[in-house]
């Protein structure tokens, strides 16, 4: 009987210690458990920053024996020609006889703007002894020197007195006061056949009153 009893609390012992064994396995872990636990984290890896490469600038080429720049070449500087000077008529004296009252004088006319005078007054018909008078009136008043100023305000080759310019009929002709041997050649051949007619008029008249 004894071992009846014996046997059967092994049976009972054994089936007590199976059973929480088997509670203990299948029951979840609690969260208080972990509290004093020592959780180790594994240290972060620190990432290298990204490296953006620089924007490099290429390099200049370098000239080589085949690109080689050849330095410009040397520029001569020309000379300045100048301006083609009229061809000076042989057939006009270089001395004129100014036979007025107050100037009974040798001039010596400026033989280039006398050319020039001849020239344009052959084109109004003014040849001969007509030429003759006007080269003659104009020597007498200026030696047909464009730049020949008397104090009376009278300025170039006709000898125009400012107020002379400012006349109806040489304004009408675009005649303005200038340096310009041809243009005064021009308004004072204006002037003469307006006003005198011919040179050889003006010319009579000068004799008279040393002025025209």
């Amino acid at each position: 009987m004894k071992n009846i009893l014996k046997d059967t609390l092994l049976v009972f012992t054994a089936i007590a210690i199976t059973g929480a064994t088997a509670y203990a396995m299948e029951s979840p872990v609690k969260p208080e458990q972990y509290r004093n636990a020592q959780i180790v984290q594994s240290a972060p890896v620190e990432s290298e920053p990204a490296t953006i490469p620089a924007e490099t600038t290429p390099p200049a080429e370098q000239p080589t024996a085949e690109t080689a720049v050849s330095p410009a070449p040397e520029v001569t500087p020309q000379p300045v020609p100048d301006p083609p000077r009229t061809k000076v008529d042989s057939t006009i004296p270089a001395r004129v006889f100014c036979g007025s009252p107050a100037q009974r004088s040798w001039k010596s006319p400026l033989l280039e703007n006398a050319t020039i005078g001849r020239d344009m007054a052959a084109a109004k018909g003014w040849t001969g002894g007509q030429w003759d008078a006007l080269l003659e009136l104009w020597s007498c008043e200026s030696s047909w020197n464009n730049f020949a100023q008397n104090p009376s305000s009278a300025f170039g080759i006709a000898q125009f007195l400012d107020s002379t310019w400012r006349l109806p009929g040489l304004q009408y002709a675009n005649c303005s006061k200038t340096v310009d041997a041809r243009e005064q050649i021009r308004c004072g051949l204006e002037y003469i056949q307006v006003v005198y007619g011919t040179p050889a008029s003006a010319l009579d008249f000068h004799y008279r009153n040393n002025s025209y």
